[in-house]
């Protein structure tokens, strides 16, 4: 090959290369768009932090943003310069030029390469410039050159090679850029998603980021996968000068080029599915570990009462001697003992006093052939090694939920890795969920994770390693002769290590002592602050005053731990724990430089805060937002994954029972429940209270547990739900505070320990005279909800008596099941009067009075966990109170069903008689939500009839109406109602506002106008309304003598003219929302 003649070939490409307007176009955008993007999304003072908090965040995203440009470019590019020789194909064989085939195409894709490098090292530059100077991102050179050769080069080879074969399959210009943007939108949107997003050649799927502290994690199947693309890119491009049609300079055959194109196609296809493999092993063995746990689940299982844990570490490999003690606390025998232990771990030996214990093992199963009486315990010395399987973490979550885990849900470029463990010669991070040490009680129930059992050891841990790393674990920690050791006085639900090398912080904080353990790169975090220490433990101490009033109870530990962690260190939300692994006992794992959490570096937050604020005095100004900095640190440890419920709760207490699973997470609900009202907890127009009604209305909360189709969120929401109910039932015997004392006492006494809910339940007898196991078996067991009819919600004044007021309503159960009805009275200045319960038995009907001494500005009744759809009725006296009331009564008196009801003929949205037409067609419509499931939606701007909840809607239980925006008078809602005897009816309709303020629309507002229509015997009446000169609620259409036989009620989506106000210039109009609710017939006078 003749090398100048590739040079003068690639020299001509490239000129021609750059006279495309098109490759221009591509220039401009680069060197000028990117740099502009990245200015505005990473530069100046951005408060993302996540976007710069990495020194190969910048990096990263100047190469991503170039790799996506040129992808799209070089598919125009490569079929632009092939566009001759396809229009002119017929006489390539006649083709002369002293290069050979070969030398011509390296010298085309080489001059190709040579412009598209150029600009990307330009825009590289630029980045770097803006890196230094323009943003507050770290700077790492290195990183811009790793992205390049691994991001870059691998997408040019590939998408060119690529392109350039296709240009000699397909001969049309147009197919071929169709087909190629097809593929890149595919390769964007759905390669991605499948098959762990091995096909996609911008391999997005994978971890981009590196620690400062372990690196790249994943760095040899990263680049494996990068080589396999750019392998395959030269293999078309081989494939691509073999389909010349113009003989070669030499004698070969075409075999040859087919031949040198499968040594490239061959190890680049192994090198990707390499990568599919290893992910699909990944999953098999997730599955594998999973069917384990499933067919052992049931089995009894014993305690670990002691575990002495002896810790050796040997690079990426561990050894560990575990002396345990373990004792059956179960009423019967068990036959063998289960232990669990990480399956990639060998069990050297067990002993049994001294004595060899014949064991089987299945995966991380391992069955001990020894029976062991109630009450027993034996004495194990357990010897195994070797390295930790990943897989056998986070086993209730599905893989493909956790696969493509990025960790920051705004922006899925970021992609930060997945690792649950680390166990390497320069950093270990191990903790309970990997199981690195045996255990009775696996850390997770795969069937019902609700369900789970806990196990409170002692544990002592002695890790054998040199003092050059700081070694981190749960206790009071030694040191000895032979390394580390550490001593905890309470029993834990599990013990972490962390080994590594860290700088450290600590301050006392009344009893508690905290400690900061941060990276040695990272000290500038925290070395920014210029407040004392004193002015420092008081803003800690007020941070944890807030997080202990959050959570209802004073922190249990004597220390609490903050420990950085790698980037790629992984831990997933839990619902029914409130939390995840970042948080352990003692132990809050934060990620590296913050950069999940919802953190600013302070030398921003001063600088933003200088130029808000310029007159103000600038140290206390600084002052004032380190303190800002701190709290907003703290607020981040009241809930999400970073959530410290864990250590108020799970790791402190546990109560356990076989009848009622998940008692405990009930029980720490109700307590996390005090300090709320009850009537104000809802979330009652959530899709998932929605779909609890659903699922409850011929379920119980038992079903909930058994059905393994039921998704973690709904049955979450059940048993949030049913803690409310108890909390509301459990307040008509004893009063809030007393519980609260009474959970707060039981733990208090028994910490640190698995509580049996036969003891809780005897102890709560003993002190209030109630049976709590009567009102938890209903809970449990009782199928159904109820479902109320609310009436006459009001306040009076009570004549003849100064400053008292009385609160009246009428209450009808029409269900069969028990409900309890909450009612709470506020003044205007929103403080509590009154809140009271009531049980409301099934079929019942009750007429409730009390008095207050103060003036009630607002009135709430809770239906708690009940069909009624919303659960919350009230009103508000906005103008205080002038109605006397009709009688001095005070208490519970029954009543009958009548005062519900009446002869009137009301038709709701929901009823059969109730349908949509057009009144072009003259034809029904029939919406899917009246033949469906019912999906309710939120208003916004509906083009369309949709049903919405609200409540001011009529309808009972659930309130809701359907709703559209203003249109031409064309779509109808028609109430249809069949008179029986005729006379004189006045016709209501049910009105009320709906407003949102973005997009602004309304359904009262001036020139807001109602068009109905009453059809009966060939009789048609139109009358229209001035919406916003009508109160909410029935609202007269007239009277209207009525014969036998059918009418109509139509309403039209007309609506009024909204004339534009120029006092409001550059607002937009508010457009009008017509409602369809209830029309009412109230006869007034029969028939002669």
């Amino acid at each position: 090959m003749k090398y100048d003649h590739v040079i003068t070939i690639a020299k001509y490409e490239a000129r021609l290369l750059r006279r495309s307007t098109l490759f221009q176009v591509f220039t401009g955008l680069a060197i000028l768009g990117i740099p502009f993007l990245q200015l505005i999304n990473q530069g100046g003072d951005n408060l993302f932090w996540y976007k710069i908090a990495l020194p190969s965040s910048f990096p990263f995203i100047n190469i991503y943003l170039y790799n996506l440009l040129q992808t799209l470019v070089i598919i125009f590019a490569c079929t632009e310069r092939e566009k001759q020789s396809m229009t002119q194909y017929t006489i390539e064989v006649l083709q002369c030029h002293p290069a050979s085939n070969y030398e011509f195409c390296i010298g085309k894709i080489l001059g190709i390469f040579k412009e598209f490098i150029k600009i990307n090292f330009c825009v590289l530059i630029i980045g770097v410039f803006i890196n230094i100077w323009g943003s507050n991102a770290p700077f790492r050179i290195e990183f811009y050159l790793f992205y390049f050769l691994t991001l870059t080069l691998p997408t040019l080879f590939f998408i060119s090679g690529f392109t350039l074969w296709m240009t000699r399959i397909i001969k049309s210009q147009v197919l071929i850029i169709l087909l190629l943007i097809i593929y890149l939108l595919c390769n964007y949107f759905y390669f991605s998603k499948i098959q762990f997003g091995t096909f996609d050649f911008l391999s997005r799927t994978l971890s981009y980021q590196f620690s400062d502290i372990t690196g790249y994690t994943a760095l040899p199947k990263y680049l494996l996968v990068r080589l396999g693309y750019t392998l395959l890119g030269i293999g078309f491009m081989y494939l691509w000068g073999g389909m010349w049609q113009r003989l070669t300079n030499k004698i070969s055959s075409k075999g040859n080029t087919y031949m040198i194109s499968i040594l490239f196609f061959l190890p680049g296809s192994i090198a990707i599915l390499y990568s599919w493999y290893d992910c699909k092993t990944l999953e098999n063995r997730r599955e594998l570990y999973k069917t384990t746990y499933l067919r052992y689940q049931p089995e009894n299982k014993a305690r670990v009462i002691q575990n002495d844990i002896t810790y050796r570490s040997s690079g990426k490999q561990m050894s560990a001697t575990s002396k345990l003690s373990v004792q059956n606390q179960t009423k019967e025998i068990l036959s063998h003992i289960i232990l669990y232990l990480n399956p990639a771990l060998h069990v050297t030996r067990i002993l049994d006093k001294s004595q060899g214990l014949d064991y089987s093992r299945e995966n991380q199963v391992i069955v001990l052939h020894r029976k062991l009486a109630p009450a027993e315990k034996i004495t194990l010395n357990i010897d195994y090694h070797g390295k930790i399987d990943d897989a056998i973490c986070y086993l209730d979550f599905p893989t493909n939920e956790i696969s493509n885990e990025t960790r920051i849900k705004q922006n899925n470029i970021f992609r930060f890795g997945q690792q649950y463990t680390f166990l390497t010669e320069n950093y270990t991070l191990l903790h309970p969920e990997c199981v690195w040490y045996p255990v009775c009680v696996p850390p997770v129930n795969i069937v019902f994770p609700y369900a789970r059992e806990t196990n409170f050891t002692h544990f002592t841990l002695k890790v054998e390693t040199s003092k050059e790393k700081e070694v981190l674990s749960q206790g009071i920690s030694k040191i000895t002769d032979e390394g580390i050791l550490f001593i905890n006085k309470q029993a834990l639900t599990g013990i972490s290590l962390c080994i590594g090398k860290y700088e450290k912080k600590e301050m006392l904080l009344d009893n508690t002592l905290l400690e900061l353990y941060y990276f040695p790169k990272h000290k500038f975090m925290f070395s920014s602050y210029q407040i004392t220490d004193e002015q420092l433990r008081i803003q800690f101490a007020q941070i944890k005053n807030r997080i202990q009033s959050n959570f209802g109870r004073y922190y249990p530990f004597k220390k609490i731990m903050f420990i950085e962690s790698p980037t790629t260190y992984t831990s997933h939300e839990r619902k029914w724990k409130g939390g995840s692994e970042y948080i352990q006992p003692e132990i809050v794992f934060f990620p590296e430089r913050f950069f999940t959490l919802t953190y600013s570096p302070l030398g921003i937050n001063k600088k933003i805060a200088r130029k808000m604020n310029p007159s103000e005095d600038q140290e206390l100004l600084n002052v004032q937002v380190e303190k800002n900095t701190l709290h907003s640190f703290g607020t981040s440890l009241l809930g999400g994954p970073y959530s410290l419920s864990p250590m108020f709760y799970d790791y402190t207490s546990f109560i356990s029972s076989d009848k009622y699973p998940g008692v405990n997470t009930l029980l720490n609900d109700l307590i996390f429940q005090q300090d709320q009202r009850i009537m104000l907890i809802n979330n009652e127009f959530s899709e998932e209270y929605i779909a609890v009604t659903e699922y409850l209305k011929n379920r119980c909360l038992q079903d909930g547990f058994r059905e393994e189709n039921l998704s973690t969120k709904t049955l979450r929401e059940i048993i949030r739900l049913k803690a409310q109910y108890l909390k509301a039932y459990l307040s008509t015997q004893i009063s809030l505070d007393e519980l609260k004392q009474f959970c707060n006492d039981m733990a208090s006494r028994l910490q640190f320990s698995e509580i049996k809910l036969e003891q809780f339940c005897e102890e709560f007898a003993h002190r209030y005279s109630f049976d709590l196991q009567k009102i938890l078996n209903h809970l449990y067991q009782e199928k159904g909800l109820p479902s109320f009819m609310i009436k006459d919600l009001r306040a009076t004044k009570i004549a003849g008596e100064e400053n008292k007021y009385q609160i009246h309503y009428k209450v009808w159960n029409t269900a069969q099941t028990l409900g309890i009805i909450s009612l709470g009275v506020l003044d205007v200045a929103g403080n509590s009067l009154v809140e009271q319960n009531d049980i409301i038995p099934p079929q019942t009907c009750n007429e409730i009075y009390l008095e207050t001494t103060q003036e009630p500005s607002q009135l709430y009744i809770q239906t708690h966990l009940s069909q009624n759809i919303p659960s919350v009725y009230y009103v508000e006296y906005e103008n205080g109170i002038h109605q006397y009331a009709d009688k001095k009564a005070i208490g519970i008196l029954h009543t009958d069903s009548s005062a519900f009801l009446s002869g009137d003929i009301i038709i709701d949205n929901d009823s059969d008689n109730f349908h949509f037409t057009d009144s072009v067609e003259q034809k029904r419509v029939l919406l899917s939500s009246k033949l469906e499931q019912k999906k309710y939606t939120l208003v916004c701007d509906p083009s369309q009839w949709i049903e919405t909840i609200t409540h001011h809607s009529f309808g009972n239980p659930i309130r809701s109406a359907y709703c559209k925006l203003v249109g031409r008078g064309k779509r109808n809602a028609v109430w249809t109602t069949d008179i029986s005897q005729e006379g004189t009816y006045e016709i209501f309709f049910y009105h009320q506002d709906i407003s949102v303020s973005f997009p602004p629309v309304s359904s009262i507002f001036p020139g807001a106008k109602l068009h109905y229509t009453i059809l009966y015997s060939g009789i048609k009446k139109e009358i229209t309304i001035e919406a916003d000169l009508e109160t909410e609620g029935w609202v007269s259409l007239g009277k209207f003598e009525l014969p036998k036989g059918k009418v109509q009620v139509i309403l039209n989506d007309k609506g009024g003219i909204v004339e534009k106000d120029d006092s409001k210039q550059g607002i937009e109009a508010k457009r009008q929302l017509i409602i369809a609710d209830a029309i009412k017939w109230v006869q007034v006078k029969g028939s002669n």
